[in-house]
């Protein structure tokens, strides 16, 4: 369950980042780079968001915070990156 958390946990925090070219960053760039960038674009969205029905999501400069039933989960940018550079296109 967990994996499928993380998965849509990602997906929706680059869709809501789209504006930032979050994905794109993640892709190309070192996750330390990619999260400066981001980050120099102005301030993050403090509120929890959901997309698509999934759990809400925000993402922190810590990386993507989840609120699940039992608590907050936290994925890092390194796991960002490696699921946004594991995609197929």
């Amino acid at each position: 369950m967990e994996r499928y958390i993380a998965h849509y946990a990602i997906e929706d925090i680059c869709w809501l980042y789209m504006d930032r070219d979050l994905a794109d960053y993640l892709r190309r760039l070192s996750w330390r780079e990619a999260r400066r960038r981001v980050l120099r674009q102005g301030p993050l969205y403090k509120e929890w968001v959901s997309h698509r029905h999934h759990p809400p999501v925000r993402l922190t400069r810590r990386g993507v915070e989840v609120r699940v039933e039992d608590g907050v989960w936290l994925f890092g940018w390194e796991r960002m990156q490696a699921q946004i550079r594991a995609r197929r296109y």
